[in-house]
């Protein structure tokens, strides 16, 4: 049975995913793998591999999550390393976690355990290429906090660089919530595309 790897996330307008790459320009030399602009998105909840029954759950269940949900506006205003200064693995864009945003993702956390409970579908090993930060929100092991993956350091080449510079810089950047997607992941040697299987409207 083929699998499908599955996430749910907040779709970035073009022209912002564009300008969040343009403030990394200046590190664009560096052994860092950018993300391609329209890969870079909100996640909400990463699933992991799921079967097709599995998949139609969660397709009916998205628009339960976003029942009663108004649009909102998130904005970034930090580019910064994580997990921290010393072992940098990514670039990402960071910013406030409004009230709005902590409700959103709870509620798809919400509904998803609840439609799937007990149905194994969240799959340890299919973290990949999405990130290791962002897979562990259905577990509620941290507090959601806004972010975006714009590049990963290429470890090997990154821990021979003899002075390894500060990445770090202040932005804002906004856009309008108007949507949430549960949307599909295709690994491949040249990176990640990712496809919308269903968009719900807020």
């Amino acid at each position: 049975m083929r699998k499908h790897r599955i996430f749910i996330a907040i779709p970035i307008p073009e022209n912002v995913q564009r300008a969040l790459l343009d403030e990394t320009r200046a590190w664009h030399e560096l052994p860092i793998r950018w993300t391609k602009p329209q890969n870079i998105h909100v996640t909400l909840l990463f699933i992991g591999n799921v079967g097709d029954e599995e998949l139609d759950r969660l397709s009916a269940a998205l628009p339960v999550a976003a029942e009663g949900i108004e649009p909102f506006t998130v904005t970034f205003n930090h580019i910064g390393v994580s997990p921290n200064d010393r072992m940098p693995r990514m670039v990402w864009a960071e910013g406030e976690t409004s009230s709005a945003l902590t409700v959103l993702q709870r509620r798809v956390e919400e509904v998803v355990s609840e439609r799937n409970q007990h149905r194994g579908i969240f799959d340890e090993d299919s973290a990949g290429e999405i990130g290791e930060a962002e897979t562990k929100n259905h577990k509620n092991q941290k507090p959601f906090r806004l972010h975006v993956t714009l590049g990963r350091m290429i470890p090997f080449k990154w821990q021979r660089l003899f002075q390894k510079p500060k990445i770090e810089k202040d932005i804002e950047l906004s856009f309008p919530v108007r949507s949430i997607e549960l949307m599909e992941s295709h690994l491949a040697p040249e990176g990640p595309t990712h496809k919308t299987i269903i968009p719900v409207q807020l």
